[in-house]
């Protein structure tokens, strides 16, 4: 994309040579100044795609433990508990959490 927006660039400059020897050095800045945008884009998508894969393995991790405290017979208060103390969790969050995932049966 850099390369097509440049070579547009370059095309409408006058053909003079005085004026695409200056203009040479315009369009390699206008290239790089492209190329750096379009990496910064890139690396913020990769970081943004990292950060999802991040919370989506703690909720799964949160909705696996709910799943075992209940399969071994804990209390849904020992599991609310068990969520705060191992993942750091307000009282309040573990148990909207807990009444998430546990299973009414």
């Amino acid at each position: 994309m850099a390369i097509c927006s440049t070579g547009h660039i370059y095309k409408n400059i006058n053909k003079t040579s005085r004026v695409r020897r200056k203009s040479s050095v315009t369009v390699i800045d206008i290239m790089m100044m492209l190329f750096d945008q379009d990496y910064a884009v890139t690396a913020y998508g990769w970081e943004q795609e990292r950060k999802g894969e991040k919370k989506g393995e703690r909720k799964g991790a949160i909705e696996n433990t709910v799943k075992m405290c209940q399969r071994f017979g804990r209390s849904v208060d020992e599991a609310v508990h068990m969520l705060a103390e191992d993942f750091n969790l307000t009282l309040e969050k573990a148990s909207a959490y807990v009444n998430k995932f546990w299973k009414n049966s």
